[in-house]
């Protein structure tokens, strides 16, 4: 399995467990719950506050195979050449009506942003109120990050709400 690093607070496999399966969180009927064999976060990932996250992202073994289904699937690898083309699908639970100190929705959520270039990502969230700033001033983008988002009001993936690059920051 793959997941962001910073969901991974410790790699002490008896703090987890992982759950398939699951659409909405009221209902269990579906889920099946794993025992993780290892936590595996890439040794170079770290997190600078303002100024973004580097390397974001884990591996987890699980102690046994996991049965795909209507609901389970493997995510789809990129192989092509020009991914800011494309649009990516997020999936999360975020928050209800998209507010930060809302509750976790029960519901898993879904929706499809564009892939954007890493010089767009640079301009949009490093202006802030009206005033462009040199790329690192508030948010850092890098060679490696992959940068997906709208233009104006639209949905992000950490709060399932309304995202606007200009006004975010």
């Amino acid at each position: 399995m793959i997941t962001a690093a910073h969901c991974v607070l410790t790699d002490d496999t008896s703090e987890y467990r992982l759950e398939t399966g699951v659409q909405d969180t009221r209902r269990t009927e579906a889920e099946r719950t794993h025992r993780l064999e290892s936590i595996l976060k890439y040794p170079a990932y770290n997190i600078k506050k303002n100024r973004g996250i580097d390397n974001d992202i884990a591996l987890i073994k699980l102690s046994d195979p996991v049965e795909f289904t209507e609901d389970t699937q493997p995510i789809n690898l990129f192989d092509g050449d020009t991914i800011t083309e494309s649009d990516g699908i997020i999936v999360g639970w975020g928050l209800e009506n998209g507010e930060w100190n809302g509750k976790p929705t029960h519901e898993l959520k879904k929706a499809e942003m564009p892939l954007r270039s890493n010089n767009e990502c640079k301009e949009m969230l490093n202006t802030v109120m009206g005033n462009r700033f040199e790329n690192g001033r508030f948010v850092t983008i890098r060679k490696r990050h992959l940068c997906a988002g709208h233009d104006e009001g639209a949905i992000d993936g950490c709060k399932v709400g309304i995202f606007n690059w200009n006004t975010y920051l």
